[in-house]
């Protein structure tokens, strides 16, 4: 491979990327969810007063949103690309497609420093092959395409390895690497827990390759050397234990933010293994059973359950079924008929574990260790597997697949066949890993949307725009939302009529907007509230016709009669949702 055909195809595979996360940004999935849309309110309201949705200032490192507070580097990179693009569900979703897009790029870098002794033909085919893998990878694309800090924060993870890296070579790239995985950090909650322990993994993967290096090259003379070697390691290791205590102090404005002990409230109070107060249940019955000896408590103790059920969570992101049948059964993070990982990509996965073990046990170590700290945050809530909490094992296990794939390449390469049988057997693998591409593509893009579109809170925008039009008709009428969601009025702060500065006039407690406010009402009227007004009345189909009918029955006697609906289609063509318009003008 010529050094043109590489850049032309190091760029066709940038491009094809950037098309698969771009195309229809905003319309698939078919709408924003609850934590987009209130990233969307928070822009809204941040690009008109400076200020979010609570009137608080938008250099907050904390943003309390509707009170599940979300930290504020994503939310910064939406008020950018909205203040070029617009605010719109595009400019929301706008810097996860463009950190999915540098991720395909990183994944590259990374491949080609974490195997220096490759030929530069290998290195070549290595970084084309993994730039191919998560271009095309369905867990890159799911989270490409929608607004979650936790895809922006590994692309920033991704960063801080490859500058990590880098520094085998030059130390002071250290810098960067701390810098990235600070911001990285600052965006998504979890990264605290992984970013540690991977940067203390690759600091020993950055000294044994100087170790091994220097040590062969005077084998004979090594007990002599061992001085001169420790000399050599002892600037990196310094280096190393420096970045890490700049990290944690890094970490201290967050720590004193407000609402950072709220966070952490809310963030560890998921429920998860650790918090399960069944275990110590399991364990006296258990130890009761055995006879409740010194011997019975220690084997029957409440951890060894802890970590059995750990352990079965690690086994749920590791299962063959995960990674290439079906994935994360939520259908925001999968699509419940393609893992995470292409079915077409198990024999390049296997392929690339068994021979990257065989030649760069100690890399293959490292991108293990990455890849199992990556999951540690996924594993201890109870619901498991869970793709997103997970995301920053994306770029390991991505390298992975595209490791077995470049070995692949490099052992047709060098078989003694015809140059023919050579392009055959190369347009074949690639047909077969493009084809089963295509197919999860057509499944996304047809399927997809209709199939998920509960999840995805479809038929709220054009439910609240018709309340909003309503309202502008008649500002006097008196709006109904029969309770289905409670957060459903953050689509009204979005969409309807309401100002930036009317969201900063509203009461609220613990971050949640009472349920009455301006004529809007979250709950269902009583028969005195619908006399003799304009009236609204908004909610699920089924919802409006179970009331119309039991009002009527109590007003009149009869079922028989109810009010009109108007049935609204959402976003998939459905008709979920409408309103009962009584009184208007």
């Amino acid at each position: 491979m010529t050094q043109r055909t590489w850049w032309l195809s190091s760029f066709a595979v940038l491009l094809l990327a950037a098309v698969l996360r771009f195309w229809q940004l905003g319309r698939v999935p078919v709408s924003l969810y609850w934590d987009e849309m209130a990233i969307y309110v928070d822009v809204k309201s941040v690009l008109a007063t400076g200020q979010d949705m609570h009137g608080r200032p938008w250099t907050q490192l904390i943003y309390p949103s509707y009170g599940d507070y979300k930290l504020a580097p994503y939310i910064w990179a939406v008020e950018a690309s909205s203040k070029v693009f617009g605010l719109s569900e595009w400019s929301v979703r706008f810097p996860s497609a463009l950190a999915g897009i540098a991720t395909v790029l990183l994944a590259g870098l990374i491949a080609v420093e974490l195997f220096p002794d490759v030929s530069p033909e290998g290195k070549k085919r290595l970084s084309l092959s993994t730039m191919l893998v998560v271009a095309i990878l369905p867990w890159s694309l799911q989270f490409s395409r929608t607004g979650f800090e936790g895809h922006f924060a590994q692309m920033w993870f991704a960063l801080s390895v490859f500058c990590g890296l880098r520094a085998k070579k030059n130390l002071w790239w250290m810098v960067p690497a701390v810098l990235a995985g600070t911001i990285a950090t600052y965006t998504y909650y979890s990264v605290r827990f992984v970013w540690p322990v991977v940067a203390v993994g690759l600091l020993c993967w950055m000294l044994w390759q100087m170790w091994g290096s220097h040590a062969h090259s005077a084998r004979a003379k090594l007990f002599e050397n061992k001085v001169q070697l420790l000399k050599l390691l002892a600037t990196p290791l310094a280096l190393g234990f420096f970045a890490i205590v700049v990290y944690l102090l890094s970490l201290l404005p967050l720590q004193k933010a407000s609402f950072y002990p709220e966070m952490n409230v809310f963030r560890l109070g998921t429920a998860s293994v650790l918090s399960d107060e069944g275990f110590v249940d399991q364990a006296n019955l258990q130890r009761l059973l055995a006879g409740n000896t010194i011997v019975e408590k220690v084997f029957f103790h409440r951890d060894w359950f802890i970590l059995r059920a750990l352990l079965k969570n690690y086994s749920d992101h590791l299962t063959l079924s995960y990674l290439f049948l079906t994935g994360d059964p939520n259908l925001r993070h999968g699509t419940a008929y393609f893992g995470i990982l292409l079915i077409g990509m198990a024999p390049l996965f296997l392929f690339g574990i068994w021979h990257m073990i065989k030649r760069a046990p100690s890399s293959a170590m490292f991108l293990f260790g990455w890849w199992l700290i990556a999951l540690l945050p996924a594993s201890i809530p109870e619901n498991t597997p869970h793709a997103l909490r997970s995301l920053n094992a994306l770029v390991p296990v991505a390298i992975l697949v595209g490791y077995g794939l470049a070995e692949l390449w490099t052992w047709v390469e060098d078989a003694h066949w015809t140059r023919s049988a050579k392009r055959v057997c190369l347009a074949g693998m690639f047909s077969v890993l493009l084809l089963n591409s295509a197919a999860f593509l057509a499944h996304y893009f047809t399927v997809y949307p209709a199939l998920s579109a509960d999840d995805w809170q479809a038929g709220y925008k054009p439910l609240a725009q018709e309340m909003a039009a309503e309202q502008i008709k008649n500002p006097d009428i008196e709006m109904y939302v029969l309770p289905f969601d409670d957060r459903f009025y953050l689509w009204l702060m979005g969409y309807g009529k309401y100002t930036p500065q009317d969201f900063h006039s509203w009461h609220s407690e613990g971050f949640h907007f009472d349920r009455s406010i301006e004529h809007l009402h979250q709950q269902e009227p009583d028969l005195k509230d619908i006399q003799d007004k304009p009236v609204l009345i908004a909610g699920e189909v089924e919802q409006l016709k179970t009331w119309s009918t039991k009002v009527l029955k109590v007003a009149s006697g009869s079922a028989r009669v109810t009010y009109p609906i108007t049935e609204l289609t959402d976003e998939v063509g459905r008709h979920s949702y409408g309103v009962i318009l009584l009184n208007s003008r």
